[in-house]
């Protein structure tokens, strides 16, 4: 993240999350148990993880439920060749409704990665 202020707001803000807990200058990152977490995320590898935990920090703190929140959900895709890939974020309506699937990007990425998206 090239503007290191926004990193830094984002740093702050989350700060006081129930929702994750972030040691930026250790690479450590902990989402709650109370949220769907498919794949285990413990460290950050970059920006786009700081972006992630912001988006559900954010929606947490407007009473958004974090059982509702799906955390890098695996799909299958393609023909005659099978893909894994992955979804960054799902929120879902209730246990068994998904309705917004997210991409989570890191800024300083998001055109050059614009295409594959």
């Amino acid at each position: 993240m090239q503007n290191k202020n926004l990193r830094k707001l984002i740093l702050d803000e989350l700060k006081n999350s129930k929702a994750v807990e972030v040691d930026y200058d250790n690479h450590k990152i902990k989402y709650s148990k109370e949220l769907s977490l498919e794949r285990s995320i413990e460290k950050i590898t970059g920006d786009e993880e700081l972006v992630r935990a912001y988006l559900v920090h954010k929606l947490s703190k407007f009473d958004y439920l974090r059982k509702n929140i799906v955390i890098e959900r695996e799909y299958s895709a393609g023909r005659p060749k099978s893909i894994a890939p992955r979804i960054d974020l799902i929120l879902k309506e209730n246990e068994e409704t998904s309705f917004y699937f997210i991409e989570v990007k890191d800024p300083d990425k998001w055109e050059a990665d614009k295409l594959y998206i």
